[in-house]
């Protein structure tokens, strides 16, 4: 039995998410990594081992209530409650607004909108259940959700609809004293943004591509450990008295 704070992290398999369970295990946190990708999820957990802190991996789908309900039980097994939850698990979408089918909407919103409640769902539940007070859950939201994106619009909705349960969580988790707040990065130099970017200049020609990669008052791209500190601030005694908030990593775009 540990006695370290533990914490969950969806979509660890990714390389945000990668990130982000390193940086909390580098805070002494026990890391509970999750992905649908087994492998994935191993991979993530032998690099936060790599770095001395202790992980355990698990297949869990974000899109099943009962799965992630599970991934939330063996990170509160260590230490008999759950402190930290990141809900970073999420699909990108590009295409042309009168293209998009029934299909593909569902899913992204089945994976970015409906994995966020239900993370949030299991976190509260477990994190009131422990009968002690308090606890963190940050959402990993997007610049996408700030303005008109021609050819990310569903992507764009799902990542706004993550901001308001992002707000509206903190209301009513706020009687149990558990913090709910998001990140929310601008593009971010990973595998997956670069497919993004691919199949913006597929539809939208290099001009797309290129105004996919702000480079914001601070003249770079975001980087992985950028998102992951926002995160450990959040999860930390820095986010003592913060909830509903929204962290834009960005470089200073939104300005």
């Amino acid at each position: 039995m540990t006695a370290q704070r533990s914490t969950l992290v969806t979509g660890a398999g990714g390389a945000i998410g990668r990130a982000i369970a390193c940086a909390l295990a580098a805070q002494d946190l026990y890391v509970v990594v999750a992905d649908r990708s087994s492998e994935a999820a191993e991979a993530s957990a032998r690099a936060v081992e790599q770095i001395g802190g202790n992980a355990l991996a698990v297949t869990a789908d974000v899109t099943s209530r009962t799965e992630l309900a599970t991934a939330v039980a063996a990170a509160a097994k260590g230490s008999g409650r759950l402190d930290v939850m990141v809900n970073a698990a999420g699909v990108p979408h590009v295409k042309p607004l009168l293209d998009i089918g029934v299909e593909e909407f569902e899913l992204v919103f089945a994976v970015n909108v409906r994995g966020v409640l239900h993370g949030i769902q299991a976190a509260a539940a477990a994190m009131i259940a422990s009968g002690q007070p308090g606890g963190r859950i940050i959402n990993i939201a997007s610049a996408a959700a700030s303005g008109a994106r021609p050819l990310q619009a569903v992507y764009a909705a799902s990542k706004t609809a993550v901001i308001s349960l992002t707000r509206s969580s903190a209301a009513a988790l706020a009687p149990h004293q558990i913090n709910v707040n998001a990140v929310s990065p601008s593009y971010v130099d990973t595998e997956l943004g670069r497919e993004t970017l691919r199949a913006l200049a597929h539809y939208g020609g290099e001009e797309a591509r290129a105004n996919a990669i702000p480079q914001g008052l601070l003249q770079r791209e975001a980087r992985v450990e950028d998102v992951a500190a926002a995160v450990v601030f959040l999860a930390g005694p820095g986010g003592d008295y913060i909830t509903g908030q929204v962290i834009n990593v960005d470089g200073g775009r939104t300005l």
